[in-house]
């Protein structure tokens, strides 16, 4: 479990990286952990801002389908290796 939560976070971080790479030169970036934060807050369910733009909402789109399809993998993975041991 503990690898599954590392992937995931890496992810976060990745998206934080790339988000930042594209909105660099807009004014109101409070930096690293600020974007890291938001970005996890929308990881954790929370809804994005109205004021978003179509790149934010493609980056979440495709993140929460991302975590989806992570979960569901490991999902099968427990339930597999649970019917192995019996």
């Amino acid at each position: 479990m503990i690898d599954f939560l590392i992937i995931l976070f890496l992810f976060v971080l990745i998206f934080t990286l790339l988000d930042m790479a594209i909105h660099k030169g807009i004014k109101g970036q409070e930096g690293f952990f600020y974007n890291y934060g938001s970005l996890y807050q929308t990881w954790m369910g929370e809804n994005p801002g109205l004021n978003i733009t179509l790149q934010d909402w493609l980056v979440y789109f495709f993140f929460t389908n991302l975590v989806n399809i992570i979960a569901l993998n490991l999902l099968i993975s427990i339930i597999s290796n649970t019917y192995d041991k019996i």
